[in-house]
Parts: C-alpha cells; sequence; structure tokens
C-alpha cells in the first residue's frame, strides 16, 4: 500500500521571486539609508508591507533568513565604511543629476572636461618582441620631462582642436589664471564649431585652480 507523504508541520517555506521581491528589499534598504535610518530587520519588514500589502515576506525571521542568502552581511558599526552621504554632498549630486537631464533633454552639447600628467619618456610596461627579441621602439635614461594634459570629451570623441598639452614641474605647474585662459579659449572654439544658438555645458571637477577667488 502505498504511503501518504508526511507534511512537515509550520508554515512553508517562502519562495521569493528571483529579482522583483529581492531588488525592492534592496531598493527599501537603501532608501532607509538615505533618510539617515539604520536598515534594521524590524524596520525594513515595516517599510516593505507598508509598501506592498502581499509581500510574501511576513516575518522578520523569514526576512532575516532571506538576506542572510543574500550578498548583505551584519557587521559592527566601528567596521563599515561611511559612504558620501553628507547633507551637502547629496544635495549637490541631486543638483548635478537633474542639471544634466536638462541639458540632455534640450539636446544640449556636453562635454566633460579632465587633466593628467605624464611623462614624455614614458614607455609601455609590456610590449610584442619577435624571436630575435626585437621590439622595444628606444631606451630612455629616467622619466623626462613631465606633461600637463587638459581635454574635454563627449559622446563623439575628444574635442581635438582644445586639447592643451603644457610643460610641468615635479607636481604640476597648472593655475587659475592659465586655466581661466585655456577654457575661454576652448569655448570660443566650441561657439565657432556649433554655431550660435547651440546650447553647450563644460563639466569640470572641483580642482583648486578651476576656481579664482573675486572680489
Amino acid at each position: 500500500m502505498r504511503r501518504v507523504p508526511r507534511k512537515i508541520p509550520g508554515r512553508p517555506s517562502i519562495q521569493l521571486s528571483e529579482e522583483a521581491d529581492d531588488d525592492e528589499i534592496r531598493f527599501q534598504f537603501h532608501l532607509l539609508l538615505t533618510e539617515k535610518i539604520y536598515p534594521t530587520i524590524a524596520i525594513l519588514l515595516e517599510r516593505l508591507l507598508s509598501a506592498h500589502k502581499d509581500f510574501p515576506v511576513r516575518s522578520e525571521t523569514a526576512l532575516w533568513r532571506h538576506i542572510h542568502r543574500s550578498d548583505f552581511t551584519y557587521q559592527r558599526t566601528s567596521k563599515v565604511k561611511v559612504v558620501l552621504d553628507d547633507n551637502s554632498f547629496v544635495a549637490q549630486r541631486a543638483c548635478y543629476f537633474r542639471k544634466i537631464n536638462e541639458l540632455r533633454k534640450a539636446d544640449a552639447l556636453i562635454l566633460f572636461h579632465d587633466e593628467t600628467w605624464v611623462n614624455i619618456n614614458y614607455e609601455k610596461r609590456s610590449i610584442w618582441i619577435d624571436d630575435s627579441g626585437k621590439g622595444r621602439l628606444r631606451k630612455a635614461d629616467g622619466k623626462g620631462t613631465r606633461l600637463g594634459i587638459s581635454a574635454m570629451i563627449d559622446k563623439s570623441g575628444f574635442h581635438l582642436h582644445s586639447v592643451d598639452i603644457v610643460d610641468c614641474s615635479k607636481d604640476h605647474s597648472m593655475t587659475s589664471p592659465y586655466f581661466s585662459e585655456w577654457i575661454k579659449k576652448a569655448a570660443f572654439r566650441l561657439r565657432e564649431d556649433n554655431g550660435p544658438s547651440r546650447r553647450i555645458a563644460i563639466v569640470i571637477d572641483n580642482a583648486t585652480w578651476h576656481s579664482e577667488l573675486t572680489e
């Protein structure tokens, strides 16, 4: 006689949909962080049930098990790195993305500026050589002159006409007057290339020489 399988007492195990519910947990987790609230299991569960009355996880134990199976870890606060969540930083970031979205909707030309430094005798660390050992182009003593490179790039590539290369000291020799003069010339060239009516935005970082104190 065939036996009927025994039922395991207790509630059946909860099977979350692969991505949707897991994404919602992560969303609520990070939403709590933005509100400066520690996402404990109790608080996180309360948020999930408030947002979704039919959310499959109904108890703290079940939520803890799911989070434990995910890549979340429970650590002492002294060992957890603090993200850049200062109010001023969050506000500036929100303002930046809002402005970028406005410019993109207006079909503005958006260029991102950056600077780097390289030595004139820089040589690749790894190269292809033939069976006779030939392939190295040159062998120079020392690093040579240090060059500063300033350039802008958009979705089409570098704006080559405005690329600036200048001799630098060991650290760098960029100054506010030099940068101001360069960006004025670059802006004039961009205006010539794109006509009088095209909106143009140049995104720069907050390097000290990118701003100048005025009276």
